[in-house]
């Protein structure tokens, strides 16, 4: 299952639908994958797009947000709607490299790991983005989760069991890198750089990214 979370997307949701089909889906004939576009209240025209592939491709699922509810829930109703094996969330304008997806699914079907994460190494971005998610994180680190790596991380690929067991929680206001990492699993990490967006900018601030952090240390 790919969960695709969407939010002021457009121009480049259908260039990453295409290349996931050609270079990804093409390349592994004996797996079946669904995906899902979960639209966080995407004010553009995300959401025609994402109807356009539906009549266009087969196992598409769509869930469309009446508002903005940020990231995490985006990946969390995929989550709740996925029914594959394993469960890979990746960004709707492609940040991450095909060959970091070819690498994460290879492992994972070499059952390398159950939990398998892109570690940013590098990012094709503003020194201003790079200083500000470089403090986020190793402020995460210090304070409650040792073992995040500096870079942090925005895509994985974890199985069922694992999903199932950070559903279970039920908790109001997740933390999803540090609920991946809670359940213990064995963990497999792959090092990127993060290309930079091509189409529009991340409504990711660092305001954002503080509340986020103070949410997860309270919650652990």
């Amino acid at each position: 299952s790919i969960v695709i979370p969407v939010y002021f997307n457009e121009g480049s949701i259908k260039k990453t639908y295409t290349s996931l089909r050609d270079k990804i889906f093409n390349a592994y004939p004996d797996i079946i994958f669904e995906t899902i576009f979960v639209d966080d209240g995407s004010q553009d025209r995300s959401f025609d797009e994402i109807l356009e592939i539906k009549h266009e491709a087969e196992n598409i699922s769509i869930i469309q947000f009446s508002r903005n509810f940020g990231q995490v829930a985006a990946i969390y109703a995929g989550y709740e709607k996925a029914s594959g094996d394993g469960i890979l969330n990746i960004a709707a304008d492609l940040q991450e490299p095909l060959e970091l997806i070819h690498e994460m699914i290879s492992s994972f079907l070499k059952k390398q790991a159950p939990i398998i994460l892109g570690q940013r190494v590098g990012r094709d971005e503003s020194y201003y983005r790079k200083l500000t998610s470089s403090i986020f994180y190793r402020l995460m680190r210090k304070l409650s989760f040792k073992n995040i790596p500096d870079g942090g991380f925005d895509v994985a690929l974890i199985s069922k069991e694992v999903k199932d067991k950070i559903l279970a929680l039920n908790e109001s206001n997740p933390f999803w890198q540090g609920q991946i990492l809670w359940t213990g699993f064995p963990v497999k990490f792959i090092p990127y750089s993060r290309m930079k967006r091509e189409v529009g900018k991340s409504k990711w601030t660092f305001s954002k990214k503080i509340k986020y952090l103070l949410d997860g240390v309270l919650n652990y």
